[in-house]
């Protein structure tokens, strides 16, 4: 009986061992709810492993988590522009807007040739109506490589909204011919 007992819990254990996925693979896999059961281990995790379960959190429409763990993954030096971008993307959900564009804008400063990064500037200021300064990072979003088509189109859009017909037609073809030209701005 009691070898029996020993053996099932011998066998119980190693399946257990052997059926843990770790965090990268629950993250190549996109198994979010998963993932975010690490979420009390994050004293044991990796900078880039944090950004994975914030990531995840991310994914859950759970955008306190998601800065949370992305704060944590900072604080462990993780100091690239994704961090920035979705750690800012997390704040606007949220509606922290001024902390959100302050984000966006570290996101540029690390890589100042990162579509995404000017487009998600421009959008934070696009949602708060602020038209004139999103028009600014949409501008200079639309002359780098293509990662976002929002430029393309808010831009023109903007102009539709301030009733500014011919400039909103004319910037519908400028985007047209730079979204369909093959070559990066």
């Amino acid at each position: 009986m009691k070898i029996n007992l020993t053996l099932t819990f011998i066998l119980t254990f190693l399946f257990g061992i052997l059926n843990a996925q770790t965090v990268e693979e629950l993250y190549s896999k996109r198994d979010f709810k998963e993932l975010i059961k690490f979420a009390d281990k994050t004293e044991e995790l990796t900078k880039d492993q944090l950004y994975y379960v914030g990531y995840a959190f991310f994914q859950l429409e759970n955008d306190k988590k998601a800065i949370e763990m992305y704060d944590k993954a900072i604080a462990k030096g993780l100091d690239d522009d994704h961090i920035y971008l979705y750690k800012g993307l997390s704040l606007r959900y949220d509606e922290q807007y001024d902390k959100a564009v302050e984000t966006f804008k570290i996101a540029i400063n690390r890589n100042p040739k990162g579509q995404k990064n000017y487009t998600e500037l421009g959008n934070t200021f696009y949602y708060q109506k602020k038209h004139d300064s999103a028009l600014v990072y949409f501008y200079k979003a639309r002359k780098l490589e293509f990662e976002l088509g929002d430029p393309y189109f808010k831009v023109p859009d903007i102009y539709h909204i301030q009733q500014n017909f011919i400039k909103a037609l004319e910037e519908y073809y400028i985007s047209c011919l730079l979204y369909t030209s093959p070559s990066p701005r």
